[in-house]
């Protein structure tokens, strides 16, 4: 049997994660370990009406026991227009202590790109000011009622609102990051790879974070009608119009990436990331990866502004290691 060097690599890179993740785990809060047991104990499914809400009301009470620190620490302005339409609004999150030249993250929800709301992640954009950043907390025009490229257009939209607003908001315009979970990755997918939607062919990023995407088409299945209806009728184009597509045929300046994925994602969309990683290698350079320990399709994004630190110091050392070396960033929270 033939044993690639990446198959040797990611064995090695997997018995390095347990064995850290068995040192960490015994100095994890209480709040931590009861609240990823019952991830566990939901397993390695996703079903958006019944996992998707029972991991909310997981979090739902750890977020009231940080909802004092974080008001102290972080000042709102909500529902922003990036844009005419009405689903193109953001909320800027802010630390409340004044600051200049901060990385402006920019973090796109999911929902399917059918569905979902900032609202919903409104702790993505708390956990960005309180470790030092603007945070963004992003909508986007959804299918059907928009199709191709059009997510990927208010992508771009919203990096240039960011950049034109950098100063007024203590940020950098050259240090923006974008970060999308789920439908939002996909996205995010959709704008890095597509140099006609990017001004003057430059995706004007600092960095992405892509965190458990889905980046192909279905052509089978119930995901079939969501591809026909915002890849369009044409089913021979669906597949080159996908971010893997787009990231397989693109020849334009590429952009520092981390791609993370839940250990409890399902296996397909486990997949899709791992396979997205190995694309980029072949292309252009390796980005970072990361397996979220503990963690289902939802939780990898809810726990974030808690006192769980399952993937926010790979997410701060990664934005550390390209950002400016003088940069002063605040330490993980």
């Amino acid at each position: 049997m033939r044993i690639s060097s990446l198959t040797i690599g990611a064995a090695a890179l997997s018995f390095a994660t347990l064995c850290m993740t068995g040192v960490a785990k015994s100095a994890e809060p209480k709040e931590v370990r009861d609240a990823k047991a019952e991830i566990a104990a939901i397993g390695k499914i996703w079903n958006a009406d019944t996992v998707g809400v029972k991991t909310r009301q997981i979090y739902e009470p750890i977020y009231a026991k940080y909802k004092e620190k974080t008001d102290k620490e972080v000042k709102v302005v909500r529902d922003v227009a990036y844009g005419s339409d009405a689903k193109q609004k953001l909320d800027v999150h802010l630390p409340t202590k004044k600051g200049v030249h901060r990385p402006i993250v920019i973090f796109f929800h999911g929902g399917g790109q059918t569905g979902g709301d900032k609202s919903g992640t409104t702790n993505v954009g708390d956990w960005a000011a309180r470790n030092g950043f603007v945070g963004i907390n992003a909508n986007y025009r959804l299918s059907p009622q928009v199709k191709w490229p059009v997510q990927g257009q208010d992508v771009g939209a919203v990096i240039a609102f960011a950049k034109s607003k950098a100063k007024e908001y203590g940020g950098d315009a050259n240090r923006v990051y974008v970060w999308g979970q789920s439908a939002g990755a996909s996205i995010i997918g959709n704008y890095l790879y597509q140099p006609d939607i990017q001004p003057n062919g430059d995706p004007g990023l600092a960095g992405a974070i892509l965190m458990s995407g889905v980046y192909n088409t279905a052509h089978s299945g119930p995901r079939r009608e969501f591809s026909q209806n915002y890849y369009g009728e044409e089913e021979s184009k669906w597949d080159e119009r996908a971010p893997m597509g787009l990231a397989k045929a693109y020849k334009g300046k590429r952009v520092p990436t981390l791609i993370t994925n839940a250990q409890l994602n399902p296996d397909n969309i486990e997949f899709e990331g791992v396979d997205l990683n190995q694309v980029l290698c072949r292309t252009g350079g390796c980005p970072r990866y990361f397996q979220t320990i503990g963690h289902n399709h939802l939780s990898e994004s809810s726990h974030l502004n808690t006192a769980d630190q399952s993937v926010a110091p790979a997410i701060l050392d990664f934005i550390r290691a390209t950002a400016p070396a003088n940069m002063k960033m605040a330490a993980a929270k």
